[in-house]
Formats: structure tokens, sequence, C-alpha cells
């Protein structure tokens, strides 16, 4: 069994989700009811990464200018609060955490909660481009996903 797939069997059983598997790309995907999905992969073999999408940025350039200068704000403001990791991605703005594998199995299901609460309060911070209305805290197991 892969790490990533052992981390996703960890996490789907401590939510009460089905178990997914990484597709061709090594990437395991869970897609919540909510709107707050995210990815967990490795790129090498001792690392997982949580990775998700906050939002795209809006394709005017002052008000995409306005929305980076906000979330850095924020992002200072929030460092020794938030688990997480702000980025810029191809016109994105996305949120990383990571695990390492020689971590305990708690820490996996702890670190992607963790991920999802700091996802949730990054897109009521910065609003939802998707438009799925998102709440900003509640516990793994409250995310209830029929999809992932």
């Amino acid at each position: 069994m892969s790490f990533v797939q052992k981390i996703a069997n960890v996490i789907s059983k401590t939510a009460g989700w089905r178990v997914v598997v990484p597709d061709a790309d090594g990437v395991v995907r869970f897609a919540m009811k909510d709107g707050l999905d995210m990815e967990l992969f490795s790129l090498d073999g001792r690392t997982a990464v949580f990775r998700s999408e906050i939002r795209l940025l809006p394709e005017h350039d002052l008000r995409s200018t306005q929305l980076v200068q906000k979330a850095a704000q924020l992002a200072v403001g929030v460092m020794k609060k938030r688990r997480s990791v702000l980025s810029l991605m191809e016109h994105r703005l996305m949120l990383h955490a990571t695990v390492h594998l020689d971590s305990p199995e708690a820490l996996f299901s702890e670190t992607a909660e963790h991920f999802l609460n700091d996802l949730a309060w990054w897109r009521v911070q910065l609003g939802d481009a998707s438009g799925v209305p998102v709440t900003s805290s509640f516990t793994l197991n409250s995310f209830g996903s029929g999809r992932s």
C-alpha cells in the first residue's frame, strides 16, 4: 500500500467516508458536498501534501492585486494560528499543508481536519468564487461527504 493510500484510508475511516484511491498520477481527491475539496499526494514518498484551491483570482488586474494584498495581510496576521500555507499558483490562491510518513496515524486526520478548517476560514475571508456557502468551524466527522 502506498504512503498516500495509507493516509487516505486513515482519514476516510476517521471521517466515516468511503475509501478513495489515488488516480493514475498518485493523487487522492476528496470531494466534499460543501465544496471544500482537497487533494492529497506525495512528491517524495516521505511527505504528504494536502492542497486545495481557495479561489480563482479575478480577471481584472486591480481587483486581483487587491485580493492578493488582502490575502498577504491576512496570512501575516494568522501565521501562528493557522497550520496551512497560502500560496499563489497559476492565477489561483491555493492552500497547502504537509504531514510526514513517520507521523503517528492520528496526525493524518488531525492535519486533514485543520487543513479543511483553514480552507473554510480562508474562503470566508476572501470570498468563495464557486458561490457555495461555507461554514468556518467544524470537525472532520461533520464534513459529511457523500461524494468523497
